[in-house]
């Protein structure tokens, strides 16, 4: 399946996903959590295909952990399950407020990974750049340094570790104070990569007129009618979404007891929800459709 929504102008693609972000961080239902996990999963894996699906398997880890440390920490909660050595007790509703706010962390990383390769640093200058056009380029900055500094940090670390084989070095063998060496190794050369790439893009950005006063703003992106219709049905839907979670349509306590209160508008903004997240998926499926009957008339 061809990924269409990103061809969309870059204020459709930015205004979705400061609308799916904020509601997944900000609104701690189990329901609208699942909603925008189910989602952002079956997205993640339209965008990268079968490149990055370790990733996920990845975040089953991180879920669990995370999910395990409030419990921890945290002996609030009516159901007592066991007491740990310290006397303290696990709770229930200490568990389930653990997994649930795991799964909204291991759900905003999934549709940051698609925002990643969606919004790329050309959108954040198109929308932002006449605006705050600093920050823009801090942003956009950013997102291309981060994978960068990982990707050479791993390439750095598959070239040590190369290395030490070649010596004659069993890494699996090392004590801990060779490995923390090794890593400690890495991380300089890594640190002076970055260093030395960003005095190339310092002098690269002076020569091309950086911070001269008068600069023009150009982009290649015009709104379309297809963008209006985006535009209108994202801010609708999110509009709804918006004011059912402000006047507790959508509302869950996980203490002392956990319970989902019962609310009649509650089903409407799940399913306004639904359609908002996979407002995406939808524009693939069609444009697969169009593309598919473009194709047998030929």
């Amino acid at each position: 399946m061809r990924e269409e929504f990103g061809r969309f102008h870059p204020v459709v693609n930015i205004l979705f996903y400061a609308f799916i972000l904020g509601i997944t961080m900000f609104v701690n239902h189990p329901i609208m959590i699942f909603i925008s996990f189910l989602f952002a999963t079956v997205y993640f894996v339209i965008v990268y295909k079968n490149k990055k699906i370790k990733k996920l398997t990845g975040l089953l880890g991180l879920f669990i952990f995370a999910g395990l440390i409030n419990p921890l920490f945290s002996h609030r909660g009516m159901t007592v399950l066991f007491f740990l050595p310290t006397g303290n007790a696990v709770t229930l509703e200490s568990i389930i407020y653990g997994m649930f706010a795991a799964g909204i962390l291991v759900t905003v990383m999934i549709w940051i990974f698609t925002f990643q390769k969606i919004v790329t640093e050309d959108k954040i200058i198109a929308v932002f750049g006449k605006i705050v056009p600093t920050l823009a380029l801090i942003f956009s900055m950013v997102l291309k340094f981060v994978p960068a500094f990982v990707a050479h940090a791993k390439e750095t670390s598959d070239v040590n570790r190369v290395m030490a084989i070649a010596n004659g070095s069993d890494i699996n063998k090392m004590n801990f104070i060779r490995k923390v060496k090794m890593q400690v190794k890495n991380f300089s050369i890594t640190a002076t990569w970055a260093l030395e790439n960003s005095v190339d893009t310092a002098d690269s950005m002076a020569s091309r007129g950086y911070g001269v006063k008068r600069r023009t703003n150009f982009n290649n992106y015009k709104l379309t009618l297809r963008d209006i219709i985006a535009l209108i049905w994202i801010i609708f839907l999110g509009g709804i979404v918006v004011l059912g979670c402000i006047f507790g349509c959508v509302k869950t306590h996980y203490y002392p007891m956990f319970y989902i209160e019962e609310n009649k508008y509650a089903t409407l903004v799940y399913i306004t929800y639904s359609a908002l997240c996979a407002t995406p998926i939808l524009i693939n499926i069609m444009e697969e459709i169009r593309w598919l009957r473009l194709k047998s008339k030929i």
